[in-house]
């Protein structure tokens, strides 16, 4: 969703010089935000976060006391902010969740030559397995956790295949600590490093993570430090999710299946709990998690 920092907000710390002519700098990264100030041509920014809005790419900058938003074609030496975004760290959360259900495919496949002749009018593979898979790839944990745990924990409760599929659910279903009793039981079972990782990665998280506050919109779960985010930003935050999610609903139809948890906390948590890059302002792992600089969140 643009209006939430796209679901995968970038930040970086670089400076990028606005085009001459000038440009004006909007509170936001649509054709109706407000124009909140004037820069000048040649007119040094520190860019933040690179957003796609409904008047296409734009930046968050900050010049001065003054921050918003400028489109791509605004500002030149832009490249420098691209390349720490290209240069991000390959192993964080967000791929490593990508390669786990990838090796889970691909351990699936090779069960499934290992048993040729086992249930063949599904190809094969366990069809409980395919769709927990399935539902996992189109953002359904909570409705794969369920299959799983009714269904293949019955039956298979000590399978390290079928464990780290229930660790990785009931992780992008918001359930850390589930999912690290699941993720240490498949390795006790059979030790993998993909499924360690995951599991150092979310240990790491669980202990820095202050989150235990939350709030409930009709598409979205907002979980927050009440300490660090108070009420009232959280409602606003929480609207400016639903009003954007209901704006590109209708547009585009991009409905969601389940409610998406979204963990908003501050830049110093965030980072500690995700172990993001410097220039991350944010991440989607089956949950969106955004770094909150001090100000409310408009769309």
């Amino acid at each position: 969703m643009a209006g939430v920092l796209s679901l995968l907000a970038l930040a970086a710390a670089t400076s990028a010089t606005v085009r001459e002519g000038g440009a004006g700098l909007r509170a936001g990264c649509s054709a109706d935000a407000e124009v909140v100030a004037r820069l000048a041509g040649g007119t040094q920014v520190e860019v933040r976060l690179s957003i796609s809005g409904d008047i296409g790419s734009c930046y968050k900058v900050a010049a001065g006391h003054q921050s918003g938003y400028l489109l791509a074609a605004e500002l030149t030496g832009l490249e420098s902010f691209d390349q720490a975004r290209r240069a991000g760290d390959e192993r964080a959360l967000p791929q490593m969740i990508r390669a786990e259900i990838g090796r889970l495919k691909d351990d699936l496949a090779a069960q499934v030559r290992q048993r040729p002749g086992a249930n063949a009018a599904a190809g094969g593979a366990d069809p409980s397995v395919e769709g927990a898979l399935n539902l996992i790839e189109t953002n359904q944990p909570r409705r794969a956790l369920e299959l799983i745990e009714t269904d293949l924990l019955r039956t298979k409760p000590k399978d390290p295949f079928v464990l780290s599929l229930a660790g990785l659910a009931a992780y992008q279903s918001d359930q850390t600590r589930r999912a690290l009793d699941y993720w240490a039981e498949s390795l006790a079972v059979k030790p993998n490093p993909s499924v360690e990782a995951l599991y150092r990665k979310a240990q790491k998280e669980l202990a820095a993570d202050t989150s235990r506050n939350r709030m409930y919109g009709s598409r979205f779960v907002l979980r927050f430090n009440g300490n660090e985010i108070g009420q009232g930003t959280a409602q606003e935050i929480l609207a400016a999710l639903n009003e954007e999610y209901a704006r590109l609903d209708a547009a585009l139809g991009c409905g969601l299946s389940e409610q998406t948890t979204v963990v908003v906390q501050t830049m110093d948590v965030y980072r500690a709990a995700s172990s993001a890059a410097e220039w991350s302002g944010g991440q989607f792992d089956g949950r969106i998690r955004i770094g909150y600089e001090g100000r409310a969140l408009t769309p």
